[in-house]
């Protein structure tokens, strides 16, 4: 077993902890998985029973117990499935940002009362301690984010009764780019271009898979920046494309009130733009526990290494 102290000298060794991650952390991270994983292994009782009991009617007392809302979450895996064969195979990074994005929004596919049940049993599934509704997303151009969020965006529409989305973008060409990509995305999964009920350059609605009625539809609403008719603007998942670059307006009148609304996701992408904005400052907030306050992904092409070198150098 690798030892923590191996961990921390292999991170001075890179560059210190301010510049690569707390791999011992990491590694103390790994081993309590381990642990509750081998604690459930072992305090699972095996359950014996004969061929004829397997046959018979009382056989459906032995069946695994669906846990409510997992059906949900089996239709939105598939549907994800259906896009990387249909539209566009994902990539590990876009993957990554599913994976986060999903835990985020885990009370509206699963279903509110769903999650109120069975929190406890949703986050171990995604082997989580704790929830988090905020993502932020930093990557340099062309890495797919966009792309990733449209993705997202349709498995939403298409597999969550009721869902409200509403995104803001930097501008109206922006706005109505993401939402046409959003169609795109839904309608090369064979059967549902159907199940879009209307489709314009501001909104789309869909009908999601296993429901019929009206008030089951899904909507979209995509926004520009600007805060003018922006206020009271409601949202189930609140998607802010290029956050960095968004007016610092729309930002505190108009998505900061939403976050006080009880299982609102925030999910935030944008290409870096310095240290001198308010998203940067919320990408290195921390809460009372100095744990971070929001979930925060960040993709660089340069090493830690690299980049204290020319930090070094640009001193001089």
């Amino acid at each position: 077993m690798i030892q923590p102290f191996i961990c921390d000298q292999l991170c001075e060794n890179i560059g210190g902890r301010e510049l690569v991650p707390n791999y011992r952390a990491i590694l103390e991270r790994a081993v309590s998985l381990t642990r509750k994983r081998k604690r459930e292994e072992d305090n699972a009782e095996p359950v014996v029973v004969s061929r004829s009991t397997l046959l018979g009617p009382e056989s459906d007392s032995l069946k695994t117990k669906n846990v409510e809302g997992q059906q949900r979450l089996d239709v939105f895996f598939k549907f994800m499935q259906r896009v990387d064969e249909k539209y566009m195979r994902r990539s590990l990074g876009q993957r990554d940002f599913h994976r986060c994005f999903l835990v985020a929004c885990l009370p509206h596919v699963v279903g509110e009362t769903a999650w109120s049940k069975h929190r406890a049993y949703y986050l171990a599934l995604f082997d989580e301690d704790s929830y988090k509704a905020e993502v932020l997303v930093t990557t340099p151009r062309r890495f797919g984010k966009t792309t990733a969020v449209a993705m997202f965006v349709a498995a939403l529409m298409c597999c969550c009764p009721r869902m409200w989305v509403s995104i803001f973008s930097t501008g109206k060409r922006a706005s109505k780019s993401l939402l046409v990509q959003i169609k795109e995305v839904i309608s090369s999964v064979p059967t549902m271009e159907k199940r879009v009920i209307s489709s314009n350059v501001e909104e789309l609605w869909v009908q999601p898979v296993n429901t019929t009625t009206k008030k089951d539809q899904s909507r979209c609403y995509s926004y520009p920046s600007s805060v003018k008719g922006l206020k009271g603007v409601s949202a189930k998942v609140i998607v802010m494309e290029e956050a960095s670059r968004l007016s610092t307006d729309v930002f505190y009148e108009v998505v900061v009130p939403l976050l006080g609304v009880n299982n609102t996701a925030v999910l935030g992408i944008s290409t870096p733009l310095g240290e001198d904005n308010y998203y940067s400052a919320l990408t290195g907030l921390k809460d009372e526990n100095e744990l971070p306050l929001f979930r925060s992904l960040s993709v660089e092409l340069v090493c830690p290494v690299c980049r204290k070198k020319n930090e070094e150098q640009m001193s001089w």
